[in-house]
């Protein structure tokens, strides 16, 4: 092998990364290291400490996990949500990180029908039982769902106020814009259900409210559910130009749904032995 192009291929990670969307809007990585939206600590000075070491150690940017837009509606009920009553918290913790010259991006989030807070209530495109909490779910009307956009262009406005640089829209791993791409739960035959286009409406709504703050939004989305009757890549190509389209800086590509096919999003073994004891 070339020792130039092992070199040069080495250096790569080092460059800038520009993330370009409609018009002018624009974000500049100092490289290409970016911290995926992983659970990084319960409270604001565990994720101050973890990012901020992060940072000084040279983290291009670093995604900020599940982040709900909703004080009530979450998966669980220490999950963080954004809000003016925390507004200060999330400021400070902003500025920890991007005094070191690191950009920072919040994961906007909903549950929908997958939550475990006992205060949320299940609320999905059609009736659909995921395994949360013992909840007869509702099915979001359009009232409704003009509701959740909202929280997303509020939540997405607090997080410019807070000094994030980004916004990661979170449209995979089952949760609520992912159950609106799903065949399976997915079952309207309004302007929000149907065909793959169609079922991408509702999340680029929320795009578009959260771009709005004139922040970069990039969507995380599955290239495929894992199961039969979710999301194939056919489909994702399909909500992936709709996103594209209507602004998204870039796309996240992932896979897998976390409350019906979990262990299809983890590497290893299934830990069935582990599993057993748990359950006996």
């Amino acid at each position: 092998m070339n020792m130039n192009t092992t070199t040069s291929k080495s250096r790569i990670w080092r460059t800038p990364l520009v993330l370009r969307g409609l018009g002018d809007s624009s974000l500049v990585l100092k490289n290409r290291i970016i911290k995926a939206a992983t659970h990084s600590g319960s409270s604001f000075e565990e994720m101050g400490r973890t990012y901020e070491r992060l940072a000084r150690n040279g983290v291009g940017m670093i995604t900020v996990a599940y982040v709900s837009v909703s004080k009530t509606n979450k998966t669980f009920e220490n999950q963080h949500h954004i809000g003016m009553d925390n507004l200060e918290e999330w400021t400070r913790l902003v500025r920890r990180v991007t005094r070191h010259g690191t950009k920072i991006c919040a994961q906007l989030h909903h549950p929908g029908l997958f939550t475990w807070s006992p205060h949320a209530t299940p609320q999905g495109p059609s009736l659909f039982w995921l395994p949360s909490k013992v909840s007869i779910p509702k099915v979001m009307t359009k009232k409704t769902i003009h509701e959740v956009r909202e929280q997303y262009r509020v939540a997405a406005e607090l997080c410019k106020r807070a000094g994030f640089e980004c916004i990661e829209l979170h449209c995979g791993h089952g949760y609520l814009l992912s159950q609106f791409l799903t065949p399976l739960i997915n079952r309207r035959s309004d302007e929000f259900g149907g065909n793959a286009e169609r079922r991408a409406e509702f999340p680029k709504l929320c795009l578009e409210a959260c771009l709005s703050s004139k922040l970069p939004v990039v969507v995380k989305m599955n290239c495929k559910d894992g199961f039969p009757g979710g999301l194939d890549i056919d489909d994702a190509i399909v909500a992936t130009k709709v996103f594209i389209g209507a602004g998204a800086h870039s796309i996240v590509p992932s896979y897998g749904y976390t409350s019906l096919n979990g262990f299809g999003m983890l590497r290893g073994n299934v830990p069935y032995e582990k599993m057993a004891q748990a359950f006996s």
